[in-house]
């Protein structure tokens, strides 16, 4: 090819036409799919929360010399069980079960103390801790039942692409 001369592609509008259509059919399915691992996630928080006990009282926090640093009112890491996407992956389409921390929770949602929890390190008066190695166990436990469910979501969403 000498300089100058040009090159003319036939059928390249065709190709760009299904390349936006391709792309438009992309966008919608992911967020279907991520619409369903959603909803998918969301019951798998529901029934890790039926599988935690609230303690009876509010829990004193100790600074180790008797001094109370803080209270956590009952019910509070029930309630800081949700499904939730991390900030820097919304564009992904992983949910995370369990315990959320941070400001924005609030002092009624926040789970900052669920490895003290998980991990039994805390005094409970009037027993043992009856929460210990809930989530580990509901990890174990529900992980098979959320693939199937996710499986058989895709195959009523997408009967096409899943077989």
């Amino acid at each position: 090819m000498q300089q100058g001369d040009t090159v003319q592609v036939v059928g390249f509008d065709k190709v760009m036409k299904r390349m936006l259509r391709l792309s438009k059919f992309c966008a919608k399915t992911d967020q279907a799919i991520k619409a369903e691992h959603r909803r998918i996630a969301r019951a798998s928080a529901r029934r890790l929360k039926r599988k935690v006990t609230s303690y009876n009282k509010d829990i004193n926090v100790s600074d180790g010399k008797g001094n109370i640093r803080e209270v956590v009112p009952q019910g509070t890491y029930k309630r800081s069980i949700t499904a939730w996407q991390p900030k820097k992956q919304k564009d992904n389409h992983v949910f995370y079960i369990g315990s959320r921390t941070g400001k924005t929770r609030g002092q009624n949602k926040d789970g900052w103390f669920q490895f003290i929890v998980e991990q039994g390190a805390q005094f409970v008066q009037g027993g043992s801790n009856k929460n210990r190695d809930v989530l580990v166990n509901h990890r174990k436990n529900d992980g098979k039942k959320v693939l199937q469910q996710t499986i058989e979501a895709y195959k009523k969403r997408f009967p096409k692409l899943v077989k």
